[in-house]
């Protein structure tokens, strides 16, 4: 074996993973691999080549393996005609894109799980008697523009019922991958329902608005395809505390790679007694542009 020429393709290859999303793979002749995504290795010692402490002989070869993401941005959720959601009365429906379930209930009038949208609200909380607005919609201050992240017509709504999702044991607000396998994670956009930004905005009838020391933030947990928690990310929805009066009303990104490689994202939460009161123990974020490895 020409050691000159093995050493001039591994450094063409090192100079090429600049990403540590990309892997270096040796496939050995016997058929086995090393695969190393970080501090490559390799040393020479006379005529012989190791990676990460493996003999290189001849018959080895060296591959690049590039990871790629992929995005889910709900545009190719169909919805029954005159609606703008795929919610159907009385069912559990599943929408599927790029192997992640997104599964809603509805029962008398309730709601849970993952919902499909293209609607979007402007709160009338300005307005002498501003009604109670949509929990099935984000919030924008313009409902000609299209309601997804970036430009995109159509998102989805995570979200959990105290009656359905806690008395009747109903649809959660999660999502998986339905064939068992695990993904690295890497972000996603999110937003306030009109309903959940209204409500923290200026009350519901007889309960006050936020106030200094309120708070309510999505807590998105991920777990491997055992069940196991693979970490956390806990996202700021509206924020009271320390002198802020911040309510997310506009699309956001968040970095999801905390998460680590799931085969499910379920969403809590956690808020001060305020939020509770004001939405029934009910909550739920709007995301979109989901992006994974």
């Amino acid at each position: 074996m020409d050691m000159k020429k093995v050493l001039f393709s591994l450094a063409v290859i090192c100079s090429m993973t600049a990403s540590a999303d990309n892997t270096l793979v040796i496939v050995k002749a016997d058929g086995t691999t090393i695969v190393c995504s970080e501090n490559l290795k390799f040393e020479q010692t006379g005529n012989t080549l190791t990676f990460a402490g493996n003999a290189i002989v001849e018959g080895d070869m060296i591959k690049r393996n590039i990871v790629k993401n992929t995005t889910v941005g709900f545009e190719d959720c169909t919805f029954a005609q005159g609606k703008h959601n795929n919610i159907v009365s009385g069912k559990v429906t599943t929408y599927t894109e790029a192997g992640i379930d997104f599964k809603n209930q509805e029962k008398y009038t309730y709601f849970s799980g993952v919902v499909v949208s293209d609607a979007s609200e402007v709160s009338k909380w300005e307005s002498e008697h501003p009604g109670v607005a949509s929990g099935n919609k984000v919030i924008t201050t313009d409902e000609s523009k299209p309601a997804g992240a970036e430009g995109t017509s159509k998102y989805a709504i995570m979200r959990y019922d105290d009656y359905l999702t806690g008395k009747s044991n109903g649809e959660k607000p999660e999502f998986a991958f339905n064939d068992g396998t695990e993904h690295a994670m890497v972000s996603m956009m999110v937003n306030n329902t009109a309903e959940i930004w209204q409500k923290c905005k200026i009350g519901y009838y007889s309960k006050p608005a936020f106030k200094e020391g309120d708070f309510y933030e999505a807590v998105f947990t991920g777990y491997d395809a055992a069940g196991k928690e693979t970490g956390k990310v806990v996202v700021p929805m509206a924020d009271y505390r320390d002198g802020k009066t911040y309510i997310c009303g506009e699309w956001t990104q968040v970095d999801l790679s905390p998460l680590g490689k799931v085969n499910k994202v379920s969403l809590s939460h956690q808020a001060s007694d305020s939020f509770d009161n004001l939405t029934s123990s009910s909550f739920a974020v709007c995301i979109d542009n989901l992006i994974f490895k």
